[in-house]
């Protein structure tokens, strides 16, 4: 999924690039999924000829489970996104990542449901947000 201004599928100017966890992360994991994977590999190569200022990944968490826990694995779930990012080509010291937790939740669920509805439902607050800042090369 794709927003923000700049990104209509191709990295301009400054794109935010919103990588959803059930593409990339099973619940309470920071390991990348082969889905996320090709995302990445596929967000990278669409920044072929970009001079690239900057790439900041930064990873979310749903409320569930201890704040502690939350802010670490947010934390994982946006290096696990670099690391495959350099692997990939782009320069470690152009990404920077940052665990945001709970935080700027995307959707509000009710626990009025089952526990495995409550948990499918907060899925789009599970995710990972890369923004790529830079020009296209001359």
């Amino acid at each position: 999924m794709a927003e923000g201004t700049g990104c209509d599928g191709d990295v301009a100017n400054s794109g935010k690039i919103v990588l959803a966890a059930d593409t990339l992360f099973d619940l309470n994991s920071a390991r990348v999924k082969p889905e996320g994977v090709k995302m990445l590999q596929e967000l990278v190569a669409r920044m072929s000829g970009l001079n690239v200022d900057v790439v900041m990944a930064t990873g979310y968490t749903d409320e569930t489970g201890p704040a502690d826990f939350n802010q670490a694995l947010s934390e994982r779930r946006a290096a696990a996104v670099k690391n495959i990012m350099v692997r990939e080509g782009v320069p470690a010291d152009k990404i920077q990542t940052e665990g945001k937790g709970p935080a700027n939740p995307v959707v509000t669920c009710t626990e009025g449901q089952s526990k495995a509805e409550f948990i499918a439902c907060l899925a789009p607050n599970r995710r990972t947000v890369v923004e790529v800042v830079g020009s296209r090369a001359e």
